[in-house]
């Protein structure tokens, strides 16, 4: 198995890793800023199916070196990355302004009406996946050399 495959494998646990702290540490995430106080927000199952997703991606790219494997990687982490950057666009739903909405995700100082989450941790999460994407693509072009040189 190549080491960009590895990379690839281990670049998505860390992607898990960062969304499951996401999930347990992000108090506004859960509730909707405090106006869920039933079950979960909507985004909450949003950042469990990346979650998801992730550590089985992970899993997949350990046991499996496959050009196939590194396609879907590639493009699986492409895709979280622009809904990461994208959820922006949901800040009307939450009764937030768009400013607000991406203060929130990307202010690295606390957003002033925010309590019980990580800042920075959701930047952490959209540069890891971006990086993911990069590995993956490398891994798939990396795979397609090897092969035809054989």
């Amino acid at each position: 198995m190549a080491r960009t495959h590895v990379a690839l494998g281990v670049l998505l646990l860390l992607d898990f890793i960062v969304a499951v702290t996401i999930l347990f540490t992000d108090h506004n995430l859960q509730t909707d800023f405090g106006l869920v106080t039933h079950g979960y927000f909507i985004h909450w199952y949003g950042m469990l199916a990346i979650s998801i997703v992730s550590i089985i991606g992970a899993l997949v790219s350990f046991s499996s070196g496959s050009r196939g494997v590194a396609t879907a990687g590639a493009i699986g982490a492409t895709l979280v990355f622009l809904f990461l950057l994208a959820d922006v666009l949901t800040a009307p739903s939450l009764g937030l302004s768009y400013t607000a909405f991406a203060k929130y995700l990307f202010g690295i100082p606390p957003y002033v009406s925010a309590s019980g989450y990580i800042p920075g941790l959701y930047d952490v999460l959209v540069v890891l996946f971006l990086v993911t994407a990069v590995v993956g693509f490398r891994s798939r072009s990396k795979h397609s050399r090897t092969r035809a040189s054989s």
